[in-house]
């Protein structure tokens, strides 16, 4: 009888003494997958068999449906996932193994470690990852083979602060040693960038003195462009009076030179002392703004 077939039939009609029938045992989601898994089976639908299986596996938890699930992988060609199934079969099960149950066990799991490559790994450095077709499989050092079924494989190794070695292997049935040194990355490419130091102005903490002296000095140099300007409109229009009417000018005529006279000697003064009061504050403010590191 095949190995698979054989594995099936012995945990569906026996087992420990103290467990009810498996049939029994199973609530009514979990049965429905488990009669679905075993018509699948009988009828040489190996993966639906094995989906059904882990369906009524997860609603139950019941460790004996691990038995039949590895019986799909074996039927299916899958012996290095029936090796890890198998394994947690024992594992769970524990103390309810019979004796008859456990010399199945061996058997199977003897069986098929004869139709897998045993892989042993050995890195420089340890705490190396090993990642087959894109999924991380073990970390070394490991001990024991890594149990993979004949094929075609992508390896790649890798280690923060190493060069990545990749690889592809091909594995047959029987023993295989994959040993690999990685290199270290270069110091420049391996460390973290340094982190610069950029320092700003805190205006939170800038002295007024020097922006209220340049300000101010704006100010007053405005004012005495402006009253230079009035200053010399008011002497034009008076040299026009002189010209056109001498001492016979009209009151108005004089009193709006006047006017501009006056305004552009205040605005002479003023922005005379403005200026010279800004380019004091200006002169004694600090001229250093306190900076600092962020």
């Amino acid at each position: 009888m095949p190995l698979a077939f054989a594995m099936f039939i012995f945990l569906t009609t026996s087992g420990h003494a103290a467990d009810a029938p498996l049939a029994a045992s199973l609530t009514k989601n979990a049965r429905a997958d488990y009669d679905r898994g075993r018509e699948a089976f009988k009828t040489g639908r190996f993966e639906a068999a094995e989906i059904a299986f882990r369906g009524a596996y997860q609603a139950s938890s019941d460790a004996r449906l691990l038995w039949n699930i590895a019986a799909c992988e074996s039927k299916r060609g899958r012996f290095s996932s029936m090796l890890t199934t198998l394994s947690a079969y024992e594992t769970e099960r524990g103390a309810k193994l019979s004796t008859e149950e456990q010399g199945e066990l061996q058997n199977a799991r003897a069986a098929a470690r004869q139709r897998v490559a045993r892989v042993t790994v050995k890195t420089t450095p340890d705490q190396v990852e090993l990642v087959v077709n894109d999924a991380v499989i073990a970390i070394t050092p490991r001990e024991e083979p890594i149990h993979l079924d004949p094929g075609v494989y992508d390896v790649l190794f890798r280690k923060h602060g190493f060069r990545d070695v990749r690889s592809r292997e091909s594995l047959t049935v029987g023993s295989a040693a994959w040993t690999v040194s990685l290199l270290p990355l270069p110091p420049a490419a391996g460390a973290n960038p340094k982190t610069l130091s950029v320092k700003s102005i805190d205006h939170t903490r800038r002295n007024p003195l020097r922006a209220t002296g340049v300000v101010t000095t704006a100010v007053g140099a405005a004012l005495v462009v402006s009253g230079a300007i009035f200053l010399g409109l008011a002497h034009s229009k008076y040299a026009s009076l002189k010209t056109t009417c001498n001492d016979h000018c009209d009151g108005s005529e004089i009193g709006s030179g006047r006017a501009l006279e006056t305004g552009a000697w205040i605005g002479l003064s003023v922005g005379s002392v403005a200026t010279i009061g800004g380019a004091l504050l200006y002169a004694i403010a600090p001229k250093k703004t306190s900076e600092r590191a962020e």
